[in-house]
């Protein structure tokens, strides 16, 4: 999870993760770290959710990985991505865009939900079903 360098970072903090219908895990806020992996133990499915409850959501890269973790392999296709709100023009797109420099008021490659109340939610749809590794957010 690639998570927004300029935001309250606290917002990343109990953010859940699902493959398909299956719970991976949640993040949990850390200061000394800007990128969150959550492990999702081979889930199969076709999207994945990352869902935050009373807390604003922004996500500025989203990646699922497959198979075996290593620093080479390339993270899987996204063919597009939605979201419960859009707020301060943070569309869905902006956490599958590919863009690693998270400064969401410079260039506004991130996504962001318009409520910090009740739940938030963005979902990443891949281009098949698959087996997912982990799910990282930056």
């Amino acid at each position: 999870i690639f998570f927004c360098a300029v935001c309250s970072q606290k917002r990343i903090n109990g953010a859940k993760v699902f493959v398909g219908s299956t719970y991976c895990g949640a993040s949990k806020y850390n200061p000394k770290i800007s990128v969150y992996t959550v492990p999702c133990r081979n889930a199969i499915g076709r999207t994945v959710k990352v869902v935050q409850t009373n807390q604003h959501l922004t996500l500025c890269e989203v990646r699922a990985y497959g198979g075996a973790i290593t620093s080479l392999t390339a993270p899987m296709k996204f063919t597009g991505a939605t979201q419960s709100s859009t707020g301060w023009g943070g569309v869905a797109g902006g956490a599958i865009d590919g863009k690693t420099k998270v400064h969401y008021f410079k260039g506004n490659t991130c996504q962001l939900s318009k409520s910090h109340k009740g739940v938030n939610s963005w979902t990443g749809t891949l281009a098949t079903s698959s087996v997912v590794s982990r799910v990282v957010i930056l």
